[in-house]
């Protein structure tokens, strides 16, 4: 592996990077790339050792300082797939950061496949992520970046102005849902493990199921629902009972009858345990929202 321990940067404008093992930036180092970088991800080309045998896979960058792609509407920073006939990982990411650095790490105006994010505090904007993983961040923002596939579980932050296309998955937290926009997911989110999400302000539009709640409580206001077979998904936690309200007010849903709205809302069992869970959702929306 590649070992950076101070300050250190890449590429410029037009420039091309080479990655063909893995990067490790520790503590002490970042790594900034700089706008109009492209970086080429060889896979195939880092070995995983394993005690079944040594198998080729893609290289991963690991932050335990901090990472800085900074690019800009006119140059973004662009990650690249090169493929090699030795390469046999089913499963990859391009970027793996492990963050333990006390300053935010910063992703913006850059097109990555993958991403896999593990601590610390990380701010994703403007950028176009095909699958993006927070994993016990300190902080996480994610704000206006096209998203194919999302799972976030972070103490604080917001996830604001996205466009998402295969759903955001929320595990035990309460970042604010705002003003997205989810298509065609089969799950637009998922709220899940004690979430306590406010989702306002977002469309869903022929998504699957709309909102799915497993053991939460998020509060959904001010949404618009397009053209959803289930609205909401309701599943308890099979080993203790899944009461109390959830305030479900004040969305368009598509329709105008509260009892036409509940024959889309299904409460699903878990090992044989079924929510009570109540759903309020008067007063309800007369017409679709526009913000």
């Amino acid at each position: 592996a590649t070992v950076i321990d101070r300050p250190l940067t890449w590429g410029g404008d037009g420039a091309t990077v080479r990655i063909e093992e893995d990067i490790e930036v520790l503590a002490t180092g970042t790594l900034e790339i700089l706008p109009g970088t492209t970086v080429e991800v060889v896979r195939g080309s880092a070995i995983q050792r394993d005690p079944a045998g040594d198998f080729p896979r893609t290289p991963r960058i690991f932050v335990a300082g901090r990472l800085l792609l900074e690019g800009t509407a006119s140059a973004p920073i662009r990650f690249r797939l090169v493929e090699t006939a030795a390469d046999t990982t089913n499963r990859f990411y391009d970027v793996t950061i492990r963050s333990e650095h006390p300053e935010p790490s910063r992703i913006t105006w850059a097109t990555i496949p993958q991403v896999q994010w593990d601590g610390g505090e990380v701010t994703v904007t403007n950028s176009v992520i095909d699958n993006l993983i927070v994993s016990n961040a300190d902080e996480a923002n994610i704000i206006g970046n096209s998203l194919e596939r999302t799972t976030i579980t972070a103490a604080t932050g917001r996830i604001t102005d996205n466009q998402v296309y295969e759903g955001l998955f929320l595990y035990s937290n309460d970042l604010p849902v705002e003003r997205n926009a989810f298509y065609d997911c089969l799950t637009g989110v998922l709220v899940a493990n004690g979430g306590t999400n406010l989702i306002r302000q977002n469309t869903f539009d022929g998504c699957e199921t709309a909102i799915e709640v497993f053991d939460a409580a998020p509060q959904i206001n001010e949404n618009n629902f397009l053209n959803a077979p289930t609205l909401l998904r309701i599943r308890p936690n099979r080993s203790r009972p899944d009461t109390g309200t959830l305030d479900a007010t004040n969305n368009w849903w598509g329709l105008t009858s509260i009892d036409a709205i509940r024959t889309r809302i299904r409460y699903m069992p878990n090992g044989g345990t079924l929510s009570t869970k109540t759903i309020v959702l008067d007063p309800i929306a007369r017409g679709p929202f526009s913000w």
